[in-house]
């Protein structure tokens, strides 16, 4: 629960920062990228996500800036061979 709260800190903090508090953005969807792939295995407190955050431009098409977060100590594949998470919003 810590780290989708995480999550949701680092998501308003961005948003906060680009001055796109007037419009109200949600995560519609996101893919992680890791030396397994597009792995399913759920974030684990120590794999440290949210440690690096940028836009990314619309990557979907959408029209709708996308996220990419870093989780440097992921763990999936090999001790803390990171990871990062692709994150689509959606107004």
């Amino acid at each position: 629960m810590k780290t989708y709260l995480n999550l949701l800190l680092v998501i308003v903090g961005l948003l906060m920062s680009n001055s796109l508090l007037s419009q109200t953005k949600s995560v519609l969807s996101f893919t992680k990228i890791s030396a397994t792939g597009n792995s399913v295995i759920p974030l684990q407190t120590n794999d440290m996500f949210g440690t690096a955050v940028d836009s990314i431009g619309d990557l979907d098409g959408d029209g709708i800036t996308d996220l990419i977060v870093g989780a440097f100590r992921d763990s999936d594949g090999g001790i803390n061979r990171g990871a990062v998470y692709i994150i689509f919003l959606v107004f």
